[in-house]
This record gives C-alpha cells, structure tokens and sequence, in this order.
C-alpha cells in the first residue's frame, strides 16, 4: 500500500509522509519498522491497555481492526475510524484469494454505511458468523430487497443541518434515523389534536420548574397525540433529536446526549417547534445534530424553543449585571417558574455565564425518566 502511494522513495521517506499506514500496516501484519520505534511502542502499549489478547492477534495478522479499536486509533492519531477499517480491508483483499475477495467487498460496502458491530451489540441486528448471514440482517433491516445504499442519497431522507463535527457519519445518522422510525411504529397514541398540544405549552410553566413534572409533561404530550422516547445515538452522528411524522402522528425521538435538564428542554421544545411550524415537512422529517449549520426552519424551531423557555425574558433581567451570581438566578427562577438549571444553560450558552457553572445544581434526565419512554428497552 505504501509503496504504491509513494513509488520510488525509501522506507523513511514513506513513514515520514505517511505515518498512519505505516503504523497500520505494522499492526495488521506485524512487521517490524525500526524508525519512529517509540511512536509504535506506544501504539502497542495503548493497544494493550485496552486488551492484551485482541492486540498480538491484530499485531499477528488473525484478527480485523474491529470498530472500538478503529475509534481508539482515531483518537490517537486524529484520523477518522473509517480510515483504518478500511486500511485493514485494504490489506485483508490483498492477502486473501479471490475466492474471498466478493465477501470482503460485501463487508466492506455495509460496513461503510453501517456500524454493525454497535448495532448487533444493542440488539439492532443478530449476530451472524458470515457475510451471507450480515447481508440478510441489513436487508431486514432497511427492508430492502437488495444490498445497494443508493436510496440514502435520496431527497427523500431527512433534512438536517450537516454537522461541522469532523468525524460525522451521514449514512450511519440515517441509520439511527430509521430504528426510530421502527420503534415510532410500534408506538399507540391518540389522533393528533395541534390544539390540546398549543393548551400544553400554554402550561408549561406547571412542569420546568420541577423536575420531577418531566413524566407527566410526556404523558400530557402523548395524550396530545404526539409519539415522544429515548433513542441513544450511534458513534460519528452527534444526533440531538429528531422530529417526524409516524402515519398521521408527529414523532419525536431525543438521544439524551446531554442528560442535563437544561439541554433536555431545549431540545424537546426545539423539536415541538418543528411539529407546530413545519408539519407540511414532517414526512421526511428532522433530525438536529450537535454544531450544525443553521437553516431557516432550524432557526424558527431554535426560536420557538427559546421562546417557551423565556430565553429574552431572563436576558432583560440580568441586563445591567456584569456578573450574574447563583442568587440573581434563584431569583429569575421564582420569578419566571424555570429551573435554575435550565435558566444556567440558557445564561452560558448565550455567553453570559461560563459554562463550567452548568453543572451545579443540574439534573441528569435519564435519572428522572420512567422506563417506558427509553425505545429500546
């Protein structure tokens, strides 16, 4: 591989340009590179650290880079998990017969599009011992007769504000995307009423300032005919929530990337924004994403959210403070019934306090919840 990106030059030379395949080409075939020596004994020993036994079998040659240790390699050497995989799926066609060459193709294809080994660990998929056995969990799984991810490039996917995040995975967001869409159908709620749920946050005061209202906040949201749970996003898509349309039902799916109870809000909220102001758009559906690029429906459900949470109120009452203290904001929070954890995210994301004061006196959502709003289980 080295040789045939930099022809003509030495050894030193092709680690020197290219580092990373020469580390990975160590560790896939365990061939010994005596320049930057302490740069790989440290690989090795971080590699160890993790697992001993899986390390001499990858430095052996037996055994694929795997995902998790694709992860730990993109840490250390800030080079995305997909470089590597496919680094050792490089390798592994140029080993192995042609006999195997289809299967690895195969392999390799779903797994660019795919994080199968996360998903067979959170029951998304079985299990399988070969590639016929993955390719039909795949197709199951989109319920798709063939293995051909074209239709992910569709318009028909949903919109989102591509994430500035430098490792994000779009096919694999698209893949969290439609496991909320399976768990949404198995969902039972009434026929929507836009009325009731306009009621709703007509109270809402009833249920920010204590925590312990998040529950009944979601029954109240459920009875309003709106399908809300809890689906943890995948590695590489920095998933916040999503809003949809599920038959004639919206949907809402939240990830609880951040537990804490000022984000929990912001977000319900913003995906509510998007089920009052963007129903014609709901059949393809939203999905929000950490550090995206703002979009104007984005930015009207942003408003919406901040509008609820009394964002311009607090600000006009912390105006003439150089420094808000903790009870200035126990005071905003008696005034405006909001929780002081929540007027504290609002307060440091609009750069009025630091955000290293978000965490006193917060609330871990995933904590609070009843059991029945988590999609998986």
């Amino acid at each position: 591989i080295l040789s045939q990106s930099f022809p003509g030059t030495s050894e030193n030379q092709l680690i020197m340009k290219n580092l990373h395949a020469a580390v990975i080409v160590t560790l896939i075939c365990g061939t010994a590179i005596s320049t930057h020596a302490q740069m790989l004994n440290k690989l090795k020993q971080k590699v160890s650290q993790k697992t001993e036994q899986k390390a001499n079998e990858i430095l052996n040659g037996k055994k694929n880079i795997s995902f998790d240790l694709a992860i730990m390699l993109e840490k250390i050497f800030d080079k995305e998990a997909i470089y590597w995989i496919k680094l050792d799926t490089e390798y592994r066609i140029a080993s192995s017969n042609k006999k195997d060459l289809g299967e690895i193709q195969t392999k390799t294809y779903i797994y660019e599009h795919m994080p199968i080994l996360e998903m067979q660990k959170r029951g998304w998929i079985r299990n399988t011992k070969t590639i016929k056995d993955l390719e039909r969990e795949v197709l199951n799984f989109w319920n798709i007769d063939t293995l051909n991810f074209d239709f992910l490039k569709l318009e028909s996917q949903p919109a989102f504000r591509r994430s500035t995040v430098k490792a994000f995975n779009q096919y694999y967001t698209a893949t969290w995307f439609k496991k909320a869409r399976q768990i949404s159908s198995s969902r039972t709620v009434p026929a929507y009423n836009k009325a009731e749920l306009n009621t709703l946050l007509e109270n809402l005061d009833i249920y920010l300032k204590d925590e312990t209202q998040i529950n009944a906040f979601l029954e109240r949201l459920e009875a309003c005919g709106v399908i809300v749970f809890i689906l943890p996003h995948l590695k590489q898509t920095y998933i916040n929530g999503a809003a949809f349309l599920e038959g004639e039902n919206p949907a809402i799916a939240l990830t609880l990337r951040y537990s804490r109870l000022d984000s929990f809000w912001f977000t319900l909220l913003h995906e509510i924004g998007h089920i009052l102001h963007h129903q014609e758009f709901l059949q393809n559906g939203f999905i929000d994403l950490e550090n995206d690029q703002a979009n104007k429906r984005e930015e009207e459900a942003d408003e919406e959210a901040a509008r609820l949470l009394k964002t311009e109120e607090i600000l006009s009452m912390i105006a003439d403070y150089i420094y808000v203290s903790d009870k200035e904001i126990e005071r905003i929070s008696e005034s405006l019934s909001l929780h002081p954890a929540t007027i504290k995210g609002i307060l440091a994301k609009k750069g009025k306090i630091n955000y290293n004061r978000i965490h006193a006196g917060n609330i871990s959502v995933d904590k609070v919840l009843d059991a029945k709003w988590f999609g998986e289980g």
